[in-house]
């Protein structure tokens, strides 16, 4: 999740693979950081 939100000012694409975690550490981390701004997308 701190990848993610760092990867907001890299200037390039930034992947983060296997990321299953996130959804039991925190479940709607995905739909919060969307409705955010954040562009992410599922690999």
């Amino acid at each position: 999740m701190s990848l993610a939100i760092a990867a907001q000012c890299a200037e390039g694409e930034v992947r983060i693979g296997d990321c299953a975690n996130v959804a039991t550490s925190f479940p709607g981390f995905i739909e919060l950081a969307t409705s955010a701004g954040f562009a992410l997308r599922p690999a």
